[in-house]
């Protein structure tokens, strides 16, 4: 089966909202890339690691967006 990547980008504080909405639309699985959530992530579990590679966090740098697949027609 073929998929189409569908990316929303909205701002950090938007996500849970965007997120309610597509759920009540009928979306119940989407994949959520957030920057506030990655950074708080790597502040709290700084036990686990001793470097973060400066590629990955300036990918996650400004990303803020929800990513849906849905099945491509033909």
């Amino acid at each position: 089966m073929s998929w189409i990547e569908l990316t929303i980008r909205t701002v950090s504080d938007g996500i849970e909202l965007l997120c309610a909405e597509l759920t009540q639309a009928g979306f119940d699985s989407f994949v959520i890339d957030d920057q506030a959530e990655f950074q708080t992530f790597l502040e709290t579990a700084k036990d686990y690691w001793d470097y973060v590679d400066d590629a990955l966090r300036a990918k996650m740098q400004g990303v803020s967006q929800v990513r849906l697949y849905l099945p491509a027609e033909g």
